[in-house]
């Protein structure tokens, strides 16, 4: 891998960790130096406080700091794009541009308890068995149940004091594209396409044919649109 290249960071969403990220990882590899991270207890990591949108933002620009990137680009899938767009917010020198699949951007208490009950441990063996095998070895030797726990406190966190809001929005000064599947299930197109209008540098493309997986979304299909958006 050519030190040249420019590096961009993968983030990914909540409940995954960067194993989810590695077609599209290799997909990119001739155009960046790509890395991956998982976030505070994902992955198998270690963690020892509650998650928050600061925790995970100061993983970001650790990790930055580590590999001495005075700027890099970002793809942040779902939670890891609204990570993302966090970073840019604080840290605006250090983000060059951002591009996001599938972020759910716009949260309230309200939309905070829906995602909440998805992510139920009881409810999930229950109804997912495999899901719940799936989150078990992803996330091994952690407690996949206790990972779960952390998130829905992470998400009531968002809904009741979100760091992004319209005004935050307006502030983001580096350049970002939300990409959103026009059959995501979490993420609406018109969701997408209003933040897109708060953020000054901000453009939406709605992906066809596209639901909210990034493991059901061809990796060369999603690289060439990031390859295009990242010059």
């Amino acid at each position: 891998m050519s030190t040249k290249l420019p590096p961009i960071l993968l983030l990914h969403g909540a409940l995954g960790s960067q194993e989810q990220l590695m077609p599209l990882h290799r997909e990119l590899e001739d155009s960046f130096q790509v890395h991956c991270i998982n976030f505070s207890g994902h992955g198998g990591s270690v963690f020892t406080q509650p998650f928050s949108p600061d925790l995970f933002v100061n993983e970001i620009i650790q990790y930055a700091d580590q590999n001495h990137w005075s700027q890099f680009y970002i793809f942040g899938y779902s939670m890891g794009g609204y990570m993302a767009l966090y970073s840019a917010l604080l840290f605006p020198e250090r983000v060059k541009k951002i591009v996001t699949l599938g972020t759910k951007c716009i949260w309230n208490p309200t939309v905070a308890q829906q995602e909440i009950q998805k992510v139920n441990a009881d409810k999930i063996i229950e109804k997912v068995p495999a899901f719940a095998e799936m989150l078990k070895q992803r996330h091994a030797p952690n407690d996949w149940r206790l990972l779960l726990q952390h998130t829905a406190q992470l998400l009531e966190l968002l809904g009741q004091n979100p760091p992004l809001t319209d005004t935050t929005f307006s502030q983001i000064a580096v350049p970002v594209t939300l990409l959103s599947g026009d059959n995501d299930e979490m993420v609406s197109a018109v969701e997408t396409q209003q933040v897109a209008h708060w953020i000054p540098h901000g453009t939406a493309q709605i992906l066809p044919a596209t639901r909210h997986a990034i493991e059901k979304i061809d990796p060369h299909f999603l690289a060439s649109y990031i390859k295009n958006l990242l010059p």
